[in-house]
């Protein structure tokens, strides 16, 4: 049984980046609260077994909140996460009934240090079952071969480069559908479409939006010279929603052996506000596994959106389809060339590293994990990646700059390229590592001046 979060904060940037925060691989269902009498009320509705309380808010603050939560009896667990550092804040709230502080902005690493403390990451006594982790990089790695397929084909008959997202994968519930899509929206409104898929006891529905900001730019690279109405606006969104869907879900049948067939699209509405579209046709969502695509033009402000969701009883056939994968490798992955990079980050040098299996060098890869991510490079002779957005790093070195540098750990992107023989056989790869540990802490603590200047904004 899932664990019930409620994340309290007036700031929608800031509920956000809380619910971002949360671990991934953690069974929850997330609701949302924008001030204290509005968590109260959902509390008394039994939602919120863990409290992620804000102090500075209109109506009731998080003080008087904690107070009302002591007053009334109610059963929660309540971590505060503000802005205020004063040693009083900290004082006050821990004296009210509050497990602990987090100062803002926070992070995933401090929020799941925070839960692990108190042991409240063991409320929920199985981690996912239906989604093991081994599994959800599975998933990720099929639709990183099926996006660029989708990719690719857009490129081609539009002349563009396509700018080619992470895919985000998430086994969902209701509500965080609706986050899902509300973040996508970012205060443009949409057209979409949605067109059902079924096959092989797999069935689930392919959900595509184009900002409406975006049809100014695809005319100019379609060469459209007359008035862009919603007739032709429809046109372009069917088109484009054709090739992503139908490419994509090709992509991935073929990997899973699945024969995926396509129902008629249907167009969910145009110049509609997500949570629109969401609340007049979709009203009858149960928990599901949501495949996140947001693909971008470059040189063009052209934002195409597209979420693949499947039925719960879709997931046991995938999942076993996706077991079998991984078991049919047999592959040792023993290191036959260790150079000066990896003497140097690792400690170890190459006579000792040569001959000895990967796994063996490096125990916290995964070899479920990591076969899965090989096995297009050795079967299909395609390159293979993955960025510290998707994993921070493959090998845990240290930062570059141990002294003056923010971070622990050098974050790195993945390269991984086959290395065909005379016969065209892929008996070897090579990997590729890159230190972004600069451009990762340049994001991050651009992340964190957003979620303060969006703040600041809103009390404005």
């Amino acid at each position: 049984m899932s664990l019930s979060v409620l994340i309290c904060d007036d700031s929608l940037v800031a509920r956000k980046q809380v619910a971002k925060c949360l671990p991934q691989d953690w069974d929850v269902s997330v609701h949302f609260a924008k001030q204290g009498e509005d968590a109260i009320k959902q509390l008394r509705d039994g939602k919120g077994q863990l409290l992620l309380l804000d102090l500075n808010m209109p109506v009731m603050d998080g003080y008087q909140t904690l107070e009302a939560i002591r007053n009334q009896h109610i059963d929660t667990i309540v971590v505060v996460i503000s802005g205020d550092i004063q040693p009083e804040a900290h004082a006050r709230v821990k004296a009210l009934g509050a497990i602990d502080f987090i100062q803002k902005p926070v992070d995933a690493a401090m929020l799941q240090a925070v839960l692990q403390k108190h042991q409240v990451l063991q409320v929920t006594e199985v981690v996912d079952t239906n989604l093991p982790y081994a599994i959800r990089d599975c998933y990720q790695e099929i639709t990183n071969i099926a996006m660029g397929q989708a990719g690719d084909h857009l490129a081609r008959i539009m002349n563009v480069f396509v700018k080619l997202p992470i895919p985000n994968v998430n086994l969902i519930e209701v509500s965080e559908l609706h986050m899902m899509l509300n973040d996508i929206e970012a205060h443009d409104r949409v057209s979409a479409v949605c067109q059902g898929f079924i096959g092989g006891g797999v069935s689930g529905e392919a959900l595509c939006m184009l900002s409406d900001s975006s049809f100014g730019d695809v005319a100019k690279i379609l060469n459209i010279t007359q008035e862009i109405d919603d007739q032709l606006q429809l046109e372009v969104l069917m088109d484009a929603a054709s090739i992503l869907i139908g490419t994509c879900l090709t992509g991935i049948g073929q990997q899973l052996d699945l024969s995926l067939r396509q129902g008629q699209p249907i167009v969910l509405g145009q110049h509609r506000n997500v949570s629109e579209l969401i609340t007049a046709n979709l009203t009858k969502w149960r928990r599901t596994l949501a495949i996140e695509l947001s693909y971008g033009i470059e040189g063009y402000d052209v934002q195409c959106d597209l979420i693949l969701l499947f039925t719960e009883d879709s997931m046991a056939i995938m999942n076993k389809k996706l077991a079998h994968l991984l078991e049919d490798e047999d592959r040792e992955y023993n290191i036959h060339m260790w150079n000066d990079f990896m003497e140097s980050h690792s400690g170890l040098n190459a006579a000792d590293a040569k001959g000895q299996s990967l796994f063996s060098v490096n125990p916290s890869i995964n070899a479920a994990w990591f076969a899965q991510k090989t096995k297009a490079v050795f079967d299909l002779n395609v390159r293979s990646f993955m960025t510290w957005e998707q994993r921070p790093y493959l090998f845990k070195f240290a930062n570059y700059r141990p002294i003056t540098g923010t971070e622990d750990f050098m974050y790195q992107n993945l390269s991984i390229s086959p290395l065909t023989s005379a016969t065209g056989a892929v008996d070897y790869i090579s990997m590729m590592i890159y230190d972004t540990t600069d451009k990762a802490a340049a994001k991050k603590q651009l992340e964190a001046l957003q979620v303060y200047v969006d703040e600041a904004n809103e009390l404005r």
